[in-house]
Parts: structure tokens; sequence; C-alpha cells
């Protein structure tokens, strides 16, 4: 297969014009090393289906002239080693150069965000080119001489890249791969039983293949947060006296923390761990109307508990792609396995919607999802959290997996009192004594409107010189009404 049928010329300082052609040269340059490959292997002209099972007449001719070949073949092999050195050469150059040239293509986007070694780019395009074409599974397990082996490997990778660089460089390879490659862009995969770490497989993270797909609109890099792209670290501010809750919600959160400071206890030295060996996780459900304190009460959690908080993102965890929402989960945690973090799955009504009735493929498969994300929370050693609207909407078989189901009604009057009174600090200037249980009884409001409007008078009283006043508080009121189309004022109830 000649070079010059794979690359046009002329467009080598050229920048890509847009991430299908990116993509697309990308993968022509791996075709383009594995045919140089395969062609080395396969002289003797076997079927790929039948390799091994047959054999050909080309085959028994090119074994009887074996010997009598050999001198020829030794005398041109060096020359046709360099010819295919610099043909390898160029191509690699070419798309480095593309790459660097300017454009904002995903792909080297991506890749200039990482800044690469030239191996550990081509590490990447080589389990890049799975995710867009399935032919590489065959052709990866035909030159692995493993059918099994559907992705390429760590040796793979080196023994292609090699056929670039002379003989006496080629040992010296592995020594370019670095912490950045498998820590940000490839799965931590590990080579299987006996096997030296040449095998080490080599597979894409599920971000970098949304990120590749367009369907991810970031990069966050490992340590940054920890658990990205799925979730990110919320600060933790509040504590119990901030929290205005019915009694037995606040019974049930204390019961939550109790069972994480006195698990080793119960079930270590208590012994309970042997009568259940299994499905220890710590789970919860909070479930009620948005603005109520559910994240408020996860933070509480996790400052009591001196625990780190992650809220996950599921429009990041949940594909369209068969078997990646599942790889997604058993990454998210594998990380927070290693902290021992709470993981709040916030707006999680969609996550756990009724078990639906098995109609077709995409049924069954929604519903051994939702089966696995179950499983790994009752594995989970950390505390795992959901946040719903409605509990009513939850398939009675998943509440009975969760430890507990913590109701988060709307706030009585009292305790809307009681919210308005924490929600101004005591640095906070006051120009007069505040009306807090006025506000309670004119405003049936939840906890984050509560907030949203003490701040907004507190800029209000800033803009205009002098500390905070009861009309500054009802200004604020109007203009938070006044987003949901209803007007209101201070001497009357809300109207439409």
């Amino acid at each position: 297969m000649e070079y010059e049928a794979f690359f046009q010329k002329g467009l080598e300082g050229t920048p890509y014009k847009d991430d299908e052609e990116a993509v697309e040269e990308a993968l022509a340059l791996v075709d383009f090393f594995l045919n140089a490959v395969f062609e080395g292997r396969d002289i003797r002209g076997e079927r790929l289906e039948m390799r091994g099972v047959v054999v050909t007449p080309q085959e028994c001719e090119a074994a009887l002239k074996e010997r009598m070949d050999w001198h020829l073949k030794e005398s041109r092999k060096e020359e046709k080693e360099r010819e295919e050195r610099e043909k390898l050469k160029a191509g690699f150059g070419r798309i480095m150069n593309r790459g660097s040239a300017g454009g904002e293509t995903r792909l080297w986007k991506l890749l200039k965000t990482y800044s690469l070694t030239p191996l550990e780019i081509w590490s990447f395009l080589l389990a890049m080119a799975l995710e867009f074409d399935r032919k590489y599974e065959r052709i990866y397990g035909y030159i692995q001489d493993n059918v099994g082996a559907k992705r390429p490997t760590l040796g793979l990778s080196l023994s292609l890249f090699g056929l670039m660089c002379p003989k006496e460089e080629r040992s010296r390879l592995w020594l370019e791969t670095s912490s950045l490659l498998w820590e940000n862009l490839l799965e931590k995969t590990e080579p299987g039983e006996g096997e030296s770490s040449l095998s080490r497989p080599l597979a894409l993270q599920g971000w970098v293949i949304r990120w590749l797909r367009g369907e991810e609109n970031r990069i966050r890099k490992a340590g940054e947060t920890g658990l990205s792209p799925w979730a990110v670290p919320v600060k933790l501010v509040y504590e119990w006296e901030d929290l205005v809750l019915e009694d037995v919600s606040e019974k049930l959160l204390r019961q939550v923390c109790a069972q994480v400071q006195y698990r080793e206890q119960v079930m270590e030295t208590w012994g309970f761990g042997k009568k259940s060996p299994y499905g220890n996780g710590i789970s919860a459900l909070f479930y009620g109307a948005p603005g109520t304190g559910k994240t408020m009460a996860a933070q509480v959690m996790a400052r009591h508990l001196g625990m780190e908080l992650y809220r996950v993102d599921t429009s990041c965890l949940v594909s369209k792609y068969i078997g990646e929402t599942e790889k997604n989960i058993s990454d998210l945690f594998k990380k927070a396995e290693k902290k021992q973090a709470i993981l709040f799955f916030d707006e999680a009504d969609g996550l756990f919607s009724k078990r639906s009735e098995v109609k077709s493929s995409n049924d069954r498969y929604a519903n051994m999802e939702t089966g696995f994300l179950l499983q790994k929370f009752e594995d989970y050693q950390g505390v795992s959290i959901l946040a719903a609207n409605f509990a009513n909407n939850m398939d009675d078989a998943f509440k009975r997996r969760l430890g507990f189901l913590i109701p988060f009604v709307f706030p009585s009057s009292g305790q809307r009192e009681r919210l308005w009174k924490n929600m101004f600090p005591a640095e906070a200037k006051l120009e007069e004594a505040l009306d807090y249980a006025g506000f309670a009884q004119k405003m049936e409001l939840s906890g984050s409107a509560i907030r949203e409007i003490s701040l907004g008078a507190a800029y209000v009283a800033a803009s205009k010189g002098r500390g905070i006043r009861n009309e500054d508080v009802y200004e604020a009121a109007a203009s938070h009404y006044l987003k949901y189309g209803k007007h209101w004022n201070k001497d009357q109830q809300e109207e439409s």
C-alpha cells in the first residue's frame, strides 16, 4: 500500500479544518503503521480468517525457497527497512505538524492540554482507533497473535512506534512514557495474571471518549478534583445549627452519621460483619421539593464526619452507548474508594425511575444500568446519597436496597422564622430590627429562596450605603417573585 495513497501532499503545515478530518487522518496513520506490520508478517499471502488453519500453495513455495532467498533478503533487508522507516516517520510527522499548526479540533486540543511525548500521542491514537471503528478489534487480535486481545497493548504500541526508530534506540522507548497518559487519558488497566507489563491493554477513559464525540464540553486533569470528570468537590460551610428540619429527618441524618462513625466497632469488634458479609455500604435517599435543604444536609454530614463531599454530575455518568454507563460508574466508585468520600447524586429522579417493562433492548439495558449502580452503592465503603424530588417515582425494589429514606418537607411558618434568622450573619450590618416572624408569615418560601432573598437584601442595602432594613428584604422578595411571573408586596399575600 503506497504512502501517497494515504496522505495528500501539500497539507503538511495546514491546520485541520474540523474534528472529522483530524480523526480520519489519525486513523489513516494507524492503518498505515498496521499495514506495514501486516505486509512484513504476511509474506506468504495467508488469508486472515484462515491463518493457522490451512496450508496455502504460497506458503509451501515460500518455505521451500526460504534458504535460497536468504542471502538476497539479507542484502536488501537493511535498505528496505530504512525506506519503510522514512515513510512512517514522514506520516507521523505530518499529523504532528498539522495538529500543532493551530485550529481547535477536539483531538488536538486534548493532546496539547497534556503535553504528551510523541510515543504517548501514538499510544493514545492506537487506543482511540477502537472507539471509531470496530474493525481494529480483529486487526489488533491478529497482529498480537491473540484473537481475544481486542485492544492494543503497551507492547504493540512500542513495537509499532519502534518501526520509526533505528534498532539501537528501540529498547529505550518505554522510558518515554509518563504518568500523564495513564492518570488522565487512559484507563489504569493491568496485564493478565502471569503476563508482563507489555501486555497492559490501552483503553481510553470514558470522559475522553465523550470529549472526542462532542458529548463532553470540558477537560479537568486528574488530581484537580480527584474524581473528575464525573464529580466535583463541594465546599463545606454549614453546621447542624444551620439545618432547619423536621425532628424525624434530623434524627435519621444523625443515624446515618452514627453508622459511619461506629461501623468498625459494630462490624469488626462486635462481629456483625460475619453475619452480614456483603452489601454493607451506607446509602441514603434524600427526597423532597427543591430548596428544602437536601444539599445543605449533605454538607453538614460531611463536615460533621470530616469527610470530603463530591457532587456527581449524572449527565457525565450516563451514556447512550451500551456498556459505557457501567464503565463510568465503576471508574467513579473506584476513584472514590481511595478517598472514602461522600458521593452526592443530585437530581437523581431520572436514575431511579420505576423499573420499566422490558419492551425493547433499550429498556433491558436501562434496568441493568440502574441495578448495577445500586450494587455499587451496596458495596461502596464510603457514603452514597441520592437527592430526588419524589420518592414515589422510585421502584420499591430499589428502595429496599437503600439504607435510609429521609424526607425533606416544605418548612412550616415556625421553621421559616428560624431560617430567616439563620440567614443573616452576626457580622451583617442591620439598620433596624428585622421582622423575621413577619417575613415567615407573609412569604411561604423554601430555605433556598429565603437564602436568595436575604443575600439580595444585603446587596440592596450596600448599594444604598447603609445597613439592612426591612424594606430591603421586601424589595429583594418582590424581585424573587417576579422571576416566577408573580407580583408581590409587603401588604398582601402572593398573587399571580
